[in-house]
């Protein structure tokens, strides 16, 4: 991994959420080649995906609960029952 694409695994490392302009301006170089270097590490598995960190304190009871959607399924079709 060259020395440009570990600049970019650090900074998404620290908040993955950044944009693609922040993340540039943090390393010194453009957003374009920003947005490249991640397409490339991702096309090459070195990014398998992008996940939250739960502060330890927090329970995962405490989440809201989400009803089992089949995999596919719109989300934005109305309940079976007609009732949103």
């Amino acid at each position: 991994m060259e020395e440009l694409e570990k600049k970019v695994v650090r900074a998404l490392n620290q908040n993955s959420r950044k944009s693609f302009r922040e993340i540039a301006k943090e390393i010194g170089t453009s957003a374009p080649v920003v947005i490249n270097k991640i397409k490339k590490l991702e096309e090459a598995g070195a990014i398998k995906g992008y996940i939250p960190i739960l502060d330890p304190e927090y329970s995962l009871t405490d989440l809201p609960r989400k009803t089992h959607r089949s995999p596919g399924e719109d989300r934005r079709r109305p309940a079976r029952d007609g009732h949103l």
